[in-house]
């Protein structure tokens, strides 16, 4: 089992993460996220129905 820690995840960005996290799940390799969901008040606001 592999955990990666992140201060901020983003479904929908292009960050290495993102890529590492998707293939990791191609090789069916247990993979746990552990993150926050705030973004700063300068970014974003996360939208619950996809993050």
């Amino acid at each position: 089992m592999f955990v990666h820690v992140e201060d901020v995840f983003d479904p929908e960005a292009g960050y290495q993460v993102n890529e590492l996290l998707k293939f990791s799940n191609l090789l069916n390799m247990e993979v746990t996220l552990i993150t926050s969901n705030y973004m700063g008040p300068l970014e974003k606001k996360p939208d619950p129905e996809k993050d």
